[in-house]
């Protein structure tokens, strides 16, 4: 069992991932997953190796998932690799969200934290791209 709350994300914010997860989950429906399966899972076709189980559809541990998002942003090199984790993630999150246009206080819901003050702690400096990467939060 997880020592950490789940909580709701706020995916009517940015459109094109609500639109990704949404195809994800039909492909998950397609794999003949339920309610109450994973939606972040395995798609590996064999077995565990440790128990012989089929992979497919099975959770992914928090180390497998550390071990994805690592790969993941290989192309940033070794040293940034290094210092990044998925925990990084929610306080790019905040950030990226203030920066955006929401309010301090829609964040602090979104991060599932009670007060601002603990909200506040994870924002950053988000530089000014001139819109390079697109605006995240953009319908």
């Amino acid at each position: 069992m997880s020592a950490f709350k789940s909580l709701p994300s706020p995916l009517w914010w940015d459109a094109a991932t609500l639109a990704d997860l949404d195809q994800w989950k039909q492909e998950r429906t397609a794999q003949a997953a339920r309610t109450g399966d994973p939606f972040v899972c395995s798609q590996a076709s064999g077995e565990n190796s440790r128990t012989g189980a089929p992979s497919l559809g099975k959770p992914l541990s928090d180390r497998n998932a550390q071990a994805r998002f690592k790969t993941a942003i290989r192309c940033l090199g070794p040293e940034r690799v290094a210092m990044l984790s998925i925990h990084c993630g929610r306080h790019s999150f905040v950030s990226h969200s203030l920066a955006g246009g929401r309010t301090l206080a829609e964040i602090r819901d979104a991060a599932g934290h009670t007060n601002v003050t603990t909200t506040s702690i994870y924002l950053h400096f988000v530089h000014d791209d001139g819109d390079a990467i697109g605006n995240l939060f953009q319908f």
